[in-house]
């Protein structure tokens, strides 16, 4: 034999017997065989504690300990006999487990050690992602102890798995606690806000913005057990949006029908001409400057084109300011029958004709408007504005299609109309209607699109249970068990509607379980990483427990 050979058997030999040595010296001492003593290794011994409190210390000490042995065996280190080995071997590993199995046999030692490994795993940071939890998993499955490669490969593997998957799950089922998030920021919440103000109700997946839940309220209008009630909040919405946009006309009604509208431009040509009669009209150099105006744009057309209307009624507006007063009666005639020719000229396409009316009858309205009291003015200011909005709506019906036989102003419509009276003014944003007609567009129109998309099809079969009824009597062939199966189609629309239109059911869609933000966050941390912990600490507690 070498003599190298030889010495290396004489070191093997010579450790073997080491050991035995000790193990008989210093026998390995049990905390489960015990009772009432603290005699754990490292620590002073004979310190009297209740047994239960020992050996509960003892598990919390193993977890710790394990965890130890575990990460021991990734450190190198130089054996006995010159070669290159690890800190803690597998043989170490199993040798700890079968001196520490009477502890865990018991109840105390075992929830010890329960309590030790969660304590780990808290410590362990998961983030808040599914790949975060899953390598705070992995790695905490790394660190315990294995006798054997396919011990830790399924320790790092089921620490991964049950730290993502409990992530996971936790994401679906923390939505229960905010379960929908508004999607209302910036201008589509102040356009809601306008809404509010108005007095429009609007549907709580318009409250939140949320597209599962407008969704959920277009497929529940097409089902026949909760079409009618969707028909008639719909109806109750459309009817507040008629209502608010015929206010800023100075009516009070909640459609615009044909006979409304009539009796607004009634109303306003009473409220015109009450306030210009009776008083005498001096005609300035405001209404001559418009005149001339008129006259010159004329002029290059004179001789190519039949300019003869103009040129009379420019003629008999000099004609007036030349008198230089007219009663206000008589103003009123002439403004009246000149926005009745204008509106002639531009029903018959021509525009030359109609905006040179338009340009003198202002002139009259002018100075009608310069010899009132500044009361008067006010309420001059008013009509003339509620004239302006109504025929605003007067166009938007004009567009609205089959709206209009019932009245109703198409937030679409209205948009138009107000873009088209004041392009400029609508891009700004200062046009009276141009808020309200904006918010009808983003929250009384129905949103989502009335046909077979595959998001409208998947909540159509969950809130009817997708033709149960009609499987359970293909399964049973008994009509009766068929009708019970089937229940969910008729029960689950009506209980879904319910839940929607009940303040508490959108108090919880709009706000979650718990109102304050910080509390929220706080809750949902706080079981998000008990949630985690208990997952990622689980294979070590069944691990330690079957060893």
């Amino acid at each position: 034999m070498d003599p190298r050979e030889e010495l290396n058997m004489l070191r093997r030999l010579a450790a073997l017997e080491a050991k035995a040595a000790a193990s008989k010296s210093e026998p390995a001492i049990n905390p489960a065989d015990v009772p009432g003593e603290l005699r754990l290794p490292g620590m002073s011994r004979g310190i009297e504690m209740p047994v239960v409190l020992t050996r509960t210390l003892a598990g919390m000490g193993k977890a710790f300990a394990d965890t130890t042995r575990g990460i021991g065996q990734y450190i190198p280190t130089v054996t006995q006999d010159a070669r290159i080995g690890r800190l803690v071997s597998r043989d170490d590993v199993s040798e700890s487990r079968r001196l520490d199995q009477p502890l865990m046999d018991t109840t105390s030692g075992l929830l010890g050690n329960v309590a030790g490994n969660v304590a780990l795993a808290a410590a362990v940071p998961t983030g808040t992602t599914v790949r975060g939890a899953a390598a705070a998993g992995a790695l905490l499955g790394a660190a315990q102890p294995s006798t054997n490669t396919s011990e830790t490969l399924s320790n790092i593997i089921g620490g991964g798995v049950m730290g993502g998957g409990a992530q996971g799950l936790f994401n679906l089922a923390g939505r229960t606690i905010r379960p929908v998030r508004s999607q209302l920021s910036g201008e589509p919440a102040r356009l809601a806000q306008v809404l509010k103000d108005e007095g429009v109700p609007i549907s709580i997946g318009a409250q939140t913005g949320s597209r599962p839940v407008q969704t959920l309220e277009s497929v529940l209008a097409d089902l026949p057990m909760t079409a009618g009630r969707e028909a008639a909040s719909r109806a109750a919405t459309q009817q507040a949006f008629n209502a608010a946009a015929l206010r800023r006309a100075g009516e009070t009604a909640d459609n615009a029908a044909p006979d409304v509208m009539r009796g607004a431009y009634d109303r306003l040509g009473r409220e015109f001409q009450q306030l210009s009669q009776d008083r005498t009209v001096t005609l300035g150099d405001d209404l001559l400057d418009r005149a001339v105006r008129v006259d010159a744009t004329q002029a290059p057309l004179r001789g190519m084109l039949d300019t003869s209307e103009i040129d009379k009624l420019v003629n008999g507006v000099l004609d007036q300011v030349a008198k230089g007063q007219i009663s206000g009666q008589t103003a009123q005639t002439i403004r009246s029958e000149l926005t009745k020719a204008k509106r002639t000229a531009d029903a018959a396409g021509n525009s030359r004709l109609g905006d040179a009316l338009k340009n003198l009858r202002d002139g009259f309205d002018d100075s009608i408007y310069n010899g009132l009291s500044d009361a008067e003015k006010q309420a001059w200011d008013v009509a003339k504005r509620q004239y302006s909005n109504l025929k605003i709506i007067d166009k938007s019906m004009q567009r609205s299609g089959n709206a209009a036989a019932s009245g109703d102003i198409a937030p679409a419509a209205l948009v138009q109309a107000v873009r088209s009276a004041a392009p400029q003014v609508f891009a700004r944003g200062g046009a009276d209607l141009r808020d309200l007609a904006q918010a009808g567009q983003l929250f009384v129109r129905d949103q989502i699109p009335n046909s077979g998309t595959a998001q409208r099809t998947m909540m159509q079969n969950l809130v009817t249970g997708g033709g149960v009824g009609g499987l359970g009597y293909i399964m049973t062939g008994d009509p009766t068990t068929a009708l019970m199966a089937g229940a969910g189609s008729v029960g689950g629309p009506m209980a879904a509607q319910a839940f929607l239109r009940s303040a508490a059911g959108q108090r919880y869609l709009r706000e979650g379980l718990v109102q304050s933000t910080a509390a929220r966050q706080a809750m949902v941390n706080a079981l998000r990483k008990a949630t985690v912990t208990g997952a990622i600490a689980g294979p070590q507690i069944a691990g330690a427990r079957d060893d």
